[in-house]
Parts: C-alpha cells; structure tokens; sequence
C-alpha cells in the first residue's frame, strides 16, 4: 500500500535476502560493483566484492573493469555464509564468509554467460546452472559450486529447476531444445518439447 524509500544510487538489479539473518540483504550489481551488502535490513549498502573483477569500483582500481550487464545472480547456500555470485562473461564466484571475500569458482565451466542456477532440496550441495553462448548448457556441481560438470543435454539457455518432491527428476528449457528433461540427476535426457501446447494460431 505504500513504500519508504531506502538505499538510493546503487547500480543494483537483484534483491537477495539471508536465509539466516533477517537484517542482511545483499544485492546484485549492474556496472561499479557485482555485490552490496546492508546488515541494517536495507537502510545502508555498501560494496562486498572483494576477489572479484568488480573489487575497483566504478572509480578504478586494483581489479576494475566496468561490468559488462546484469551480473546475474547471488545464491545463499545450505551451509551459514556460503554464496555464490554469477557475473556475465566472467565466470562463478563463491564466497565462504558472507560476501566478504570472494574466490573464482567456475572450474569445468565454459562459454560462460549464466541465466540460472537450481538447488537440489534434497542435497543442497547439488547446484545446477543454466548457462548460453558458445560452450554453454546446463552445468551441475556437487560440492556447493567449487567445481562443474557439463550434462549430456541440448538445452542452452535460460533455465533450470529440479523437482522439489523427486531430486532425481530436472527439467531444462532453451536453445535447440525446447524442454528437456532427465529422470536420473542430469546423466539422461529427453526432449519433452512435443508436451508443451501448441500457441493459438
């Protein structure tokens, strides 16, 4: 019904709340910095980047480059204080201390442009990441984003999800085909793309 204003001229996109701290919210970046952080429930932010191409800011310094779009995502981990950070055409971040260090984490990723990342609810170590471009597809890792795998499937684009009742049973959507799916963790698929309806017309 009505809004206060907060924070003002943040170069931000996203809006990611701690699983564990209701006073912490980080933010995706768009250009000066990939992440913001307030421990005041949003009233202050300031840049939490450290290890990450962005760490300079918009002003320059050691590390800067001016981000290149969206940086994409921030996605809280099972484990307290674990994250990961998506930056496009750069690569996946993580972080083991709450956004205040960073560390590249896109081993056995390539053709890196990130659309979307999917938790395992039954293993939260299991993480799926839609990626697209050349080398893209859908990656999984097993070991809360320190390491990828690329899956078998044609999918390239922009999404992911597992079923929240079957860790077994992901869908993938984007690229050549349509929807994808695999009964088995992502080692099988097949394209489901005659399921969908046809549009009117």
């Amino acid at each position: 019904n009505s809004w206060v204003p907060l924070s003002s001229g943040l170069d931000a996109e996203r809006v990611v709340p701690s699983r564990y701290d209701p006073s912490t919210i980080y933010l995706s970046g768009l250009q000066c910095h990939a992440v913001y952080k307030s421990t005041d429930g949003g009233v202050t932010f300031v840049a939490s980047d450290n290890g990450t191409p962005s760490q300079g800011g918009c002003s320059g310094g050691p590390g800067y480059i001016v981000l290149s779009g969206p940086t994409g995502t921030i996605l809280p981990l099972a484990t307290p204080g674990t994250l990961l950070s998506t930056i496009g055409r750069v690569g996946v971040f993580r972080s083991s201390d709450a956004a205040l260090s960073w560390s590249f984490s896109s081993e056995g990723i390539s053709g890196f442009v990130g659309n979307d990342v999917a938790i395992d609810p039954e293993a939260p170590m299991t993480i799926y990441l839609a990626s697209e471009a050349s080398g893209g597809g859908i990656f999984k890792s097993i070991d809360g984003g320190l390491t990828w795998d690329s899956l078998p499937v044609k999918s390239r684009g922009p999404g992911v999800a597992v079923d929240p009742f079957d860790s077994d049973h992901v869908l993938a959507h984007g690229g050549p085909t349509a929807l994808a799916e695999s009964h088995d963790g992502g080692n099988t698929w097949q394209d489901i793309t005659s399921r969908l309806p046809c549009p009117d017309g």
